[in-house]
C-alpha cells in the first residue's frame, strides 16, 4: 500500500495536516481558535522529525494543547 501526499497531509482524524518539506523536515498546519471577528485561523509549525510517526505525534500534542486551553 502506498501513501499518497493527500493521505499524508490530512488523514481525516484531526483538524490539521502534516507534510514533508525535506529530509527530516516537516510542516504541521492546524486550526487555531477563531478570532473575535469569527474568522478561521491556522497555525503553521516547522519541525525536525525522524519520520512520519514522530511528526504525527507532535501534531497530536499540539492539538491536545490547543484543546486544553494552552493557546
Amino acid at each position: 500500500m502506498t501513501v499518497t501526499k493527500r493521505a499524508l497531509w490530512n488523514d481525516g482524524l484531526m483538524k490539521g495536516g502534516i507534510r514533508q518539506r525535506g529530509p527530516g523536515s516537516w510542516e504541521i498546519v492546524y486550526d487555531a481558535p477563531r478570532g473575535l471577528d469569527g474568522k478561521r485561523r491556522q497555525v503553521s509549525v516547522a519541525l525536525k522529525a525522524r519520520n512520519t510517526t514522530a511528526a504525527k505525534e507532535e501534531r497530536t500534542r499540539l492539538i491536545a494543547d490547543r484543546d486544553a486551553g494552552g493557546w
